[in-house]
């Protein structure tokens, strides 16, 4: 899956975790299993995913996904350190590894 394509949430800044140079599994969410967009946590073992992933989880059932902790919309708090370490990860270009000229101009 390319930038923003269906395997994650659709938006210009989601990140593919396949182009991370290092994996970094506290950036990957335990939903989309992507590197997390706004991570956001809901439970008080402070558990984060993605704030839209936390989001429709919540809306199936009123716990943290990976814990069964109770969370609700009221309990969601953003993790801005977390969104700092994932906006300093290295990627690799889309195209790293794949032979020159085999591509749609």
């Amino acid at each position: 899956a390319g930038l923003g394509q269906a395997a994650g949430p659709s938006s210009s800044a989601w990140i593919d975790s396949d182009l991370l140079d290092e994996k970094i599994e506290a950036c990957i969410c335990g939903v989309c299993l992507g590197v997390m967009k706004e991570p956001t946590s809901g439970c008080k073992e402070g558990h984060c995913l993605c704030r839209l992933c936390y989001g429709l989880a919540l809306a199936n059932k009123k716990e943290c996904p990976t814990c069964r902790q109770p969370a609700s919309e009221q309990t969601l708090v953003r993790s801005r350190p977390l969104e700092d370490v994932i906006e300093g990860l290295r990627l690799r270009c889309e195209f790293f590894g794949k032979e020159a000229g085999g591509g749609q101009a």
